[in-house]
């Protein structure tokens, strides 16, 4: 697995791409990013970068 922007150019080495985010990139299209999944259920959650739970993830 390898991690990438997805403004990144697509690769014929990078197999299946797929977005992890809860918000589309601007101006991008699926088929300029080339996604083959958009999976929104594994993006970070804003609740857990919140003050009160940074100490317990850094530990």
């Amino acid at each position: 697995m390898r991690i990438k922007r997805a403004y990144e150019k697509a690769e014929e080495e990078n197999g299946i791409r797929v977005l992890a985010d809860r918000l589309w990139p601007r101006k991008a299209t699926k088929q300029t990013l080339a996604i083959d999944e958009r999976l929104i259920d594994l993006a970070p959650s804003a609740f857990f970068s919140h003050p009160v739970f940074v100490p317990y993830l850094h530990s």
